[in-house]
């Protein structure tokens, strides 16, 4: 009984770790780039961090770690510089429209949400598995109509807020990044996830569990790293970044900043990374179902931010309406429950078709060459 509850607790202390590090990594984006750097900079700087930390992470796991486990997951090259191309586009995305000014925080979280709506139509995308299937699972599609309905009325009221705003402005073309990365960054998710699929997480402990995720992501964020100097590209046209003009002294000026720590919210920013990727690995371990209900869970919390009178006017840009942001959390909220229902549904859709898959592979009558 007391293990059953210490694992209870373990479980829930990594459902909130998840939730806070992926609310650190929302709140601290566009506090990050109020600073005036160059955005391209900001990209390369996280995809350096990245790959030195969990480089250092999977030696120092492999001392610790069993011998007794077999580390050796099978994937494709292609398939990694896939997954690792969709992270840099997604974190293009999130960079370069990421700030107050560009699309406000409530904008991002409602965009973020929708763009999770998808998930589920590409995941038979990507699996190939028929679209009929979802709409034969009555509790999958019914539970997704709700959730879909809730999320578009919270899109409609943040961006309603914006518009009526007077004193926010009008909506920078440029906040089409941010959407843009959400997409990416839902298509990424739903890849990483296949990636990761061949791991059996319970035929090893915690530690093992993490150890064969970080070697992984270790090899994947070399990829990433590579990828994310395309946005010294993007940030040479005029107008994209938002430091101006592209020069090399405030490239250089930009790297002094965060080689010496000067700015703290992208230290933060960075931190919610790395206690969002632990945390997920312990999820995948019990319910993989789990991290689209801290995405959501932490896409609504960051939304209360608005209402924080010192970050406010860095994350929103403008004071948002009592009559239009608190509609839109219960809205949000409301949909917390029925978007993890049709996730876990979704889980299951693919889990049995794989099973049916790797049946009908055992059954395959022998032709000439199979022998």
């Amino acid at each position: 009984m007391a293990g059953s509850f210490s694992t209870r607790a373990f479980h829930v202390l990594i459902l909130l770790g998840n939730i806070v590090g992926q609310a650190m990594q929302n709140i601290s984006l566009p506090l990050a780039l109020s600073n005036g750097d160059d955005m391209s900079v900001v990209l390369i700087y996280t995809g350096f961090v990245y790959f030195c930390f969990f480089s250092i992470l999977d030696v120092v796991l492999d001392v610790f770690c069993s011998r007794h486990v077999d580390f050796n997951v099978p994937y494709a090259e292609p398939q990694l510089v896939n997954v690792a191309l969709q992270n840099a586009l997604n974190g293009i995305g999130a960079i370069f429209g990421g700030s107050a000014e560009r699309l406000p925080l409530t904008l991002q979280m409602s965009s973020s949400l929708l763009a999770n709506l998808a998930s589920p139509f590409y995941k038979l995308l990507v699996y190939g598995i028929p679209l009929r299937r979802f709409f034969a699972l009555p509790m999958m599609w019914k539970w997704y109509t709700v959730a879909a309905l809730l999320y578009f009325l919270t899109f409609i009221l943040t961006l309603v807020d914006k518009v009526r705003n007077v004193d926010s402005g009008e909506i920078s073309g440029f906040g089409l990044f941010f959407v843009a990365g959400a997409v990416f960054g839902m298509t990424y998710n739903v890849h990483q996830d296949k990636l990761m699929r061949n791991i059996d997480y319970h035929a090893m402990g915690y530690l093992e569990s993490l150890k064969i995720c970080t070697s992984i992501l270790r090899k994947q964020l070399t990829w990433l790293f590579i990828f994310t100097w395309l946005s010294v590209l993007l940030s040479m046209i005029p107008k994209v970044n938002q430091s101006g003009t592209f020069s090399s002294a405030v490239f250089l000026q930009s790297w002094s900043d965060f080689i010496t720590f000067q700015n703290v919210y992208m230290n933060l920013f960075n931190l919610g990374y790395i206690i969002c990727f632990v945390t997920s690995v312990f999820l995948n371990k019990f319910d993989s179902s789990f991290n689209m209900l801290t995405s959501n869970v932490s896409a609504v919390l960051s939304l209360w931010t608005g209402w924080m009178p010192s970050i406010r006017l860095e994350t929103v840009g403008f004071y948002p309406s009592l009559s239009y942001t608190i509609p839109a959390i219960l809205c949000s909220c409301a949909a917390i429950v029925p978007s993890y229902i049709y996730s876990k549904q979704m889980k299951n859709l693919v889990r049995e078709h794989e099973s049916a898959a790797a049946k009908a592979s055992e059954t395959r009558p022998l032709i000439n060459g199979d022998q």
